[in-house]
């Protein structure tokens, strides 16, 4: 189903944890993927998919995200 509204389009479908365990681990032989794990070095990468919507707690998200890289370093 496709959700539209003020000219942005939203993908709505229910899926099941298998299928996206599927979905993330065909993505791990990807070219892109590739490239950034060429680039860490051996480093961790922390990664995360969001809206940045300044109302809606972003300033807690960054201190949160600060307090992980403190108590759990690299």
């Amino acid at each position: 189903m496709k959700i539209s509204a003020y000219s942005q389009t939203l993908k709505a479908a229910a899926y099941h944890p298998d299928e996206i365990a599927a979905l993330a681990k065909d993505g791990e032989s990807g070219c892109d993927v590739e490239i950034v794990k060429s680039t860490l070095h051996h480093r961790k990468l922390v990664m995360s998919v969001d809206w940045l919507d300044y109302s809606k707690g972003l300033v807690e998200r960054f201190r949160a995200f600060e307090r992980l890289v403190e108590h759990v370093p690299a």
